[in-house]
């Protein structure tokens, strides 16, 4: 037994350092006590930099944080009064040797008390997220600090649009993806947002003539309306390069106003609008980048037009009063409309002049449709459709018999209309009808894997 040992002990300490340094880039260097094997692989933690901690995320939190994501190792911290000593005294060793090699960093907590320095010690970090609220001097230290930062995610909540201002003028870095949010984040309470003290809708002013054509990305959250915001969402037209826009309680008067920004941002890829009570009319123009659009909360919108010929992913969300919804997209593959009350117009037309829909996934809940509506929609998306999740009010349909050829997934969960279901659908595979009245179901389906149904009490 001991000559088996001592063989194992031999073959280990013959493998090169650089080659077990490349093997602890798939390790979490923390919640695998690596560092407490030997001394030998607690220097080769603390000397292979190049190797390993480039792909190090140091994220910090108050529970560890572990991911067996390949290629990205995740260095994860308890914290003061969790942690062990003899933790936290290897990883400041290691994080001393090592920290301007971090180029991502995670901080989900409040650690004033010991890491206040942790961020601004590493030059060249190129991704940093801070989920709790920053000062304007915290603020200044990062754009001061961290001339290579592409990628920043921090919470504002504390800051005036004075200080944000300011706080700019110390950035060298040439941003390509900001998030600002106004989050207020504790992992053990899971404190919901509140809304920011001082923030204007000048910030986005102040964003767009920074950054200009270097930002890829914007997502912001006021979490609170900012009102006839016109002429500053005019200005994010200095953003010609943006391919992802997020924007969350911003309202607007002039439906004109968003859709002259649409057809400005030429890249623009993805778009996302929330929480607004300032627009009664929605119209996404023939814009042939988009290709993803969230709409979500639009309280006053009573129609909304979506004619972007190349959106794949279109959602819809909690319209209050909407009247009419017009959707001419004729690449759409997902589908998802839930809470919103009106007549639905479908335009898809091919050369032959019939509408047809790639829809692989359709997602419905407490929708206003019509029977006819529905129909139409699930026939000319017959060849395509793939998953069909339906719940609440759509339609009231007493029988309801699909013939869909390439049907995989069905979830009827709480779709409380429909008594009887066949289902002529020879790739089904999964079946969910919870919470529903049905009585009386056929399935076709040679691939059926699993099948659930419970009816309501």
């Amino acid at each position: 037994m001991e000559q088996n040992s001592t063989e194992s002990q031999c073959i280990i300490n013959s493998i090169p350092n650089e080659l077990i340094a490349q093997i602890f880039v798939f390790c979490d260097p923390f919640s695998t006590p690596i560092a407490f094997v030997c001394h030998k692989w607690c220097d080769i933690l603390k000397y292979n930099s190049g190797a390993i901690w480039k792909s190090v995320r140091l994220e910090v939190s108050l529970t560890p944080f572990t991911t067996s994501i390949p290629h990205h190792s995740f260095l994860s911290l308890l914290k003061s009064g969790m942690m062990k000593n003899t933790d936290e005294l290897v990883f400041r060793n290691i994080y001393e040797s090592n920290k301007e090699a971090i180029r991502d960093m995670t901080l989900q907590s409040f650690f004033k008390e010991i890491f206040t320095e942790l961020p601004y010690q590493c030059k060249n970090l190129s991704k940093l997220k801070i989920f709790f609220p920053v000062t304007k001097v915290e603020l200044i230290h990062i754009f001061e600090s961290m001339p290579h930062l592409k990628n920043l995610c921090i919470n504002i909540h504390f800051l005036e649009d004075v200080d944000f201002l300011e706080a700019l003028g110390f950035c060298s870095a040439k941003l390509r993806r900001l998030t600002l949010g106004s989050m207020r984040w504790d992992i053990t309470t899971q404190s919901e947002r509140s809304p920011l003290q001082g923030i204007s809708p000048f910030l986005l002013t102040h964003i767009a003539e920074k950054f200009g054509t270097d930002l890829l990305e914007l997502n912001i959250d006021f979490s609170k309306n900012l009102n006839s915001c016109d002429r500053y969402l005019s200005t994010l037209s200095l953003c010609e390069n943006l391919e992802i826009l997020r924007l969350e309680g911003i309202d607007w008067e002039n439906s004109v106003t968003l859709e002259n920004l649409i057809m400005s941002l030429n890249k623009l890829k993805t778009l996302q609008l929330i929480n607004n009570e300032g627009a009664s009319e929605i119209l996404i123009p023939e814009h042939r980048a988009l290709q993803e659009l969230v709409l979500e909360s639009m309280y006053i919108c009573t129609k909304v037009e979506v004619k972007a010929p190349n959106i794949k992913r279109l959602t819809l969300e909690n319209f209050e009063i909407c009247d009419e919804v017009i959707i001419d997209c004729k690449n759409i593959s997902y589908l998802s409309i839930t809470e919103v009350h009106g007549s639905f117009v479908f335009h898809s037309r091919n050369n032959f002049g019939s509408v047809k829909f790639p829809l692989s996934e359709l997602i419905f809940g407490n929708v206003q449709m019509s029977v006819q509506e529905f129909d139409s929609l699930l026939r000319n998306s017959s060849s395509t459709l793939k998953t069909l999740d339906v719940a609440g009010d759509l339609p009231n349909i007493v029988n309801l018999h699909l013939n869909l050829p390439l049907l995989e997934n069905i979830d009827f969960t709480q779709w409380t209309a429909p008594r009887k279901c066949v289902f002529d659908c020879p790739n089904l595979k999964t079946v969910c009808l919870c919470d529903t009245n049905i009585d009386d179901v056929t399935i076709n389906a040679d691939a059926l894997q699993k099948y659930c149904k419970k009816n309501r009490v």
